[in-house]
């Protein structure tokens, strides 16, 4: 491991100016209660709500994580002309700020994606640094002390360009799940990286077939081994991916879903009471229109229901329900979005938040029978972002009925959904609801499985 401080210049710095965090107005927009500020008891109400800014710096919170009394986040921060850096915070149970860690690298990229809370009381942060010298990009692990003192930095080469990064606790020490493209053969492939609690280096593997694009987005620990979650893509058909993985890296199975539209992509992935697992991501038929999918599969990745939200949508994390289905957290047209689905793959609730005119939520975690979402926020059409923390009530009742599909002419434009036009939109609206509810296992075909080796 290379001391951070030979080569790199971290800094901690205290919040030094007024107003860096404070609460805004939010507006609920969409199917069922919602409420202002202050918890109403409603479903959807708004406990409170922060955000925060740095002067003339845009913020984005790419992650949330509980930390004691309060919470840590993980993003990022800089000038949208010129470079990013490293941004964490630790607040408290309202949201208030205790302090900030800059990680400031002249001339580098580097935003952190992940943050998870440390045995110490600490936390530790990954994401990803560039060099423009060089135009290199490694995975790079960041941890910090309760205070927000600097303990370790550590960074990963390899002959790729490494693009996000994703982390996961271990009982002693952390899984690192990232892709990267390759120089030599211009191919993605999926980065598996295992580290100590120091951020030592204990093995790096890599997954996928070297003339293909492969994506990974989220990593969970399954007893004696990792699942990743994410994309593949061949000849431009993606696909949203699973890999399992034994506790070194290997490849044991793969299995890849086929969502309608020709790019898929998991975000998130959590184990449910049933010895399976929920992935949450989206799909669309461009680069830049998505609609929210969320697939329910067994133990052994075969595919037992899915969802796809009608309404322009994606969804970026999720948790389970106690009661069963799940919650998920990510972005409906210009709002943070919070939906609830049932066990069988309904849509029983679903909330919009508009912050300071447009947002977005990246993640989820609960908190006092209710959710702490984060992600960002800006004016329309504004770059100058502010990163976002809200707490919200249950957004579902224990034994809520599934509500109509979200579909509105009025909210969309007329190629914001794909496979609708504004004139065939009511007409195309039943066959498009049919397409798109839940398939039961072995009626779709959508899953595909690989027993076969490591490519």
């Amino acid at each position: 491991m290379k001391d951070a401080g030979d080569t790199r210049r971290f800094s901690r710095r205290r919040l030094l100016w007024t107003g860096t965090a404070f609460a805004t107005g939010v507006a609920i927009t969409g199917v069922g209660s919602g409420a202002g500020e202050g918890d109403t008891g409603e479903h959807g109400a708004v406990r409170w709500s922060e955000t925060y800014d740095r002067p003339n710096q845009y913020v984005e919170c790419n992650a949330v994580v509980t930390a004691g009394d309060g919470y840590y986040l993980a993003g990022e921060t800089g000038y949208r002309t010129g470079t990013s850096h490293g941004w964490v915070q630790r607040v408290d149970e309202r949201g208030e700020v205790d302090w900030e860690f800059i990680d400031n690298r002249p001339g580098d990229e580097a935003p952190l994606h992940a943050i998870s809370a440390a045995p110490d009381g600490g936390c530790v942060a990954v994401g990803d640094v560039t060099t423009h010298l060089t135009d290199e990009s490694n995975v790079t692990a960041v941890a910090l002390g309760q205070e927000g003192e600097f303990g370790w930095a550590t960074e990963f080469a390899r002959p790729w360009h490494v693009s996000m990064s994703t982390l996961a606790s271990t009982e002693d020490g952390y899984v690192i799940g990232a892709y990267a493209r390759s120089y030599a053969t211009q191919g993605t492939r999926i980065l598996l990286l295992s580290i100590d609690s120091e951020g030592t280096q204990r093995w790096i593997r890599t997954l996928g077939a070297e003339d293909a694009v492969n994506v990974c987005r989220a990593v969970l620990p399954v007893g004696d081994g990792y699942l990743v979650a994410g994309s593949t893509d061949r000849e431009d058909d993606s696909r949203i991916l699973l890999v399992r993985t034994d506790t070194q890296g290997r490849h044991q199975w793969d299995a890849t879903y086929d969502v309608e539209g020709a790019y898929s992509l998991a975000h998130a992935i959590v184990p449910t009471e049933d010895g399976g697992y929920v992935l949450g991501g989206r799909t669309g038929s461009s680069t830049h229109i998505f609609r929210a999918v969320v697939l329910k599969v067994d133990s052994e990745g075969n595919e037992q229901w899915r969802w796809v939200n009608h309404v322009e949508s994606a969804c970026y994390d999720l948790l389970t329900r106690a009661t069963g289905g799940c919650v998920l957290a990510g972005r409906r047209l210009e709002d943070g979005w919070l939906a609830a689905l049932n066990d069988d793959g309904e849509l029983i609730a679903s909330e919009s938040y508009s912050g300071d005119g447009e947002g977005t939520f990246e993640s989820l975690v609960p908190a006092d029978d209710g959710y702490i979402v984060g992600g960002r926020t800006a004016e329309f059409d504004s770059n100058d972002t502010r990163g976002w923390l809200l707490s919200v009530g249950p957004i579902a009742e224990q034994d809520a009925e599934p509500i109509e599909p979200e579909y509105s002419i009025a909210e969309q434009e007329d190629d914001s959904l794909p496979g609708f036009s504004g004139g065939a939109a009511v007409l195309g609206l039943s066959a498009g609801y049919a397409l798109s509810r839940r398939l039961r296992s072995g009626q779709a075909g959508g899953s595909q499985r690989n027993t076969g080796r490591e490519e």
